[in-house]
């Protein structure tokens, strides 16, 4: 199950319960359709109830899906992704690192402490 959020700093997604490929697709989805998804930094928060059913491939599948949906006057910089636990934590920052090799158009940073990661997104935001 997920739930999008425009908070005032940043667009918030929040991933909790078991979540497999679709759920992952449809969460993406719901976030790059939102109407200021090209111009707002972003939050996924995945809750400590989340399972994560989703395999490497599928994560691959969502940079190749965000770099297809990019749009060429977007002004977003950053996202930002929270997970409590070391497992999660270790596949949000492989997902990260894959980003950045297949050079994303904007900045992917993981986190442990979801303030960090909340004032990371904050830095240079106009809101």
């Amino acid at each position: 199950m997920f739930t999008v959020h425009d908070d005032f700093h940043f667009l918030r997604v929040e991933l909790d319960g078991h979540v497999d490929r679709n759920d992952l697709f449809d969460a993406q989805d719901a976030l790059m359709q939102h109407p200021k998804y090209h111009h707002k930094n972003a939050l996924w928060v995945i809750k400590d109830g989340c399972i994560c059913g989703f395999s490497e491939i599928d994560l691959s599948a969502t940079i190749e899906r965000i770099k297809n949906f990019w749009h060429h006057e977007a002004t977003k910089q950053k996202s930002a992704f929270f997970a409590s636990n070391s497992f999660r934590y270790t596949l949000i920052k492989f997902f990260c690192e894959e980003a950045e090799y297949k050079k994303l158009p904007f900045t992917m940073m993981p986190f442990m402490n979801l303030q960090d990661a909340e004032a990371w997104l904050k830095e240079n935001s106009a809101g």
